[in-house]
């Protein structure tokens, strides 16, 4: 079989290698994103660490979304020094290994002053909301903006929810916060929702697209804390339909 060397790994990627030299010069593949961006990815076979497989496994994964991944590099300079935790489709994307497409950013701000502080950065006021989306409206305080061509909408908290058969008052206190999970994106640094709220939320909002997420979380459901869970579930008014859920794909019952 003849050589088919189609260049050296990109620049981009090479800082999470230890060194070129570990890298198989003889196997490659090319790899066209939608966004035009070309990465070579090469064989294994020499790579040391499992683990720089899986990374730039990931990074193929996620520069397929190379304007969203632009977004958060300037969401998180701009925000530097303030907490601010995201939210709904992209929390579900990361969570599953970059599965899930995803177009825009949700972000909450749960301390108030620095949720008023993010206005001014971004230079956009806010406003208390009414909002009515599919089966559910809520209210919140938020605002919203684009940032490199994504759309991005900040919360400082939806305080009261209600959907076609029930009204969920969602309780971000010390024990949220302490559940929620820190994820290193290359280099940025990015804290998710808790596990166990995103999907008491996708349970309670029950649209096709919510259910689609729950397929692509349902290998995390080991990672639980069900005391939390339970906690969780009953303030967003929906229990029952977790308990439902959760045996019906095998879990221990809350």
């Amino acid at each position: 079989m003849g050589e088919r060397k189609i260049g050296s790994p990109t620049s981009s990627v090479s800082h999470l290698f230890d060194s070129t030299a570990e890298i198989d010069e003889t196997i490659h593949y090319r790899v066209q994103m939608g966004t035009g961006l070309t990465i070579s990815l090469w064989s294994a076979t020499k790579i040391s660490s499992i683990s720089k497989v899986f990374k730039y496994m990931q990074f193929i994964k996620f520069m397929k979304d190379e304007k969203l991944f632009s977004a958060l590099k300037e969401i998180n300079e701009k925000l530097k020094g303030l907490n601010w935790i995201i939210l709904s489709g992209l929390a579900v994307k990361i969570y599953a290994d970059f599965s899930r497409d995803v177009n825009d950013i949700d972000i909450l701000i749960p301390n108030w002053n620095e949720f008023c502080e993010a206005s001014k950065i971004f230079g956009k006021n806010f406003k208390k909301r009414f909002l009515e989306k599919e089966n559910f409206t809520a209210k919140d305080s938020g605002f919203e903006l684009n940032v490199k061509g994504v759309d991005v909408e900040v919360t400082a908290g939806m305080w009261k929810m209600k959907f076609e058969d029930l009204i969920s008052q969602p309780k971000i206190d010390e024990e949220w916060i302490k559940h929620t999970q820190e994820k290193e994106l290359f280099g940025l640094k990015l804290r998710l929702q808790p596990l166990e709220d995103l999907i008491v939320q996708k349970i309670a909002m029950n649209r096709e697209k919510d259910k689609k997420d729950l397929e692509f979380l349902l290998t995390k459901l080991g990672e639980l804390d069900l005391n939390f869970l339970r906690k969780d579930a009953k303030n967003w008014n929906c229990l029952e339909k977790v308990v439902s859920f959760l045996e019906i794909n095998g879990k221990d019952s809350l």
